[in-house]
């Protein structure tokens, strides 16, 4: 699929407001080219990237307020 940054932040706010569980989050940036992602703790951000790692977006991670 084509790596699009744009749908993988909409899925990402989707998810974040609930409108999506886990399994759907994951079909949705698939299909828009995420193979994987990788979680930065110290950093607080995640990192989707294409299957060769050469297209990727990042997010930060923001504060929990429990």
């Amino acid at each position: 699929e084509q790596f699009s940054a744009n749908k993988i932040k909409d899925a990402i706010i989707r998810h974040a407001n609930k409108q999506t569980n886990y399994i759907e989050f994951l079909a949705d940036i698939a299909k828009n080219g995420c193979s994987h992602y990788k979680v930065d703790i110290i950093k607080r951000t995640v990192t989707y990237f294409n299957k060769d790692e050469t297209q990727s977006h990042k997010e930060a991670v923001p504060q929990w307020k429990g």
